[in-house]
């Protein structure tokens, strides 16, 4: 199925969308919730402000996609590659994102309090001022990531790699980092661990 361009915003609520090919696709400001998106090609496509609530975007590819202040709520993106997405102001609350790529991502300010992003990879992602209150963090690569003044209070940092990510002004209230790796990681304090180089 391929999909060049759809304008106005369209209301796809609980659409069937696998396997399609959303390439480049304006999808700015449409309705998604519920949709199923499974394997999706969306490389480029533009879903800034699109409501995604509930979507399955499982193995989908939107890498370079831009889902600025999208609400993506309760969206299952297991495996996913959102490598390089622009998301900020975004909200990814209760998501799955379990081993989804997020290389480079830019999520700054966005939602994912009580996201599952075990096994993630987050390398060189910004995070500044994300909250990401009570999310699963257990296995995911933040090396060189910016989680500046980001909430990570009550997450699990089991197995994480901080390595080169800057913590500065983080509020990590109740998260215990003596189960992530830290190596030239700057803590919120401002101080360089290199506890586990």
């Amino acid at each position: 199925m391929l999909v060049e361009a759809i304008s106005p915003a369209p209301h796809l609520t609980s659409a069937n969308l696998a396997g399609a090919n959303l390439k480049d696709a304006n999808l700015a400001n449409a309705v998604l919730a519920l949709a199923n998106l499974e394997r999706a090609k969306g490389q480029g496509a533009v879903l800034n402000d699109a409501d995604l609530s509930e979507a399955n975007l499982s193995e989908a590819d939107f890498s370079q996609a831009a889902f600025n202040r999208a609400k993506a709520a309760a969206v299952e993106a297991p495996l996913a590659n959102l490598a390089g997405m622009a998301a900020r102001g975004s909200t990814w609350s209760g998501s799955n994102l379990q081993g989804a790529n997020l290389d480079g991502a830019t999520l700054s300010e966005a939602g994912l309090s009580q996201a599952n992003l075990t096994g993630a990879t987050l390398t060189n992602s910004q995070l500044y001022r994300a909250n990401l209150i009570g999310a699963q963090l257990g296995g995911v690569d933040f090396t060189g990531a910016n989680l500046q003044e980001a909430l990570i209070r009550d997450a699990n940092l089991a197995n994480a790699n901080l390595t080169n990510a800057d913590l500065r002004g983080a509020n990590l209230v109740r998260t215990d980092l003596s189960v992530a790796r830290l190596c030239q990681t700057r803590l919120a304090s401002g101080e360089i661990s290199d506890r586990d180089c």
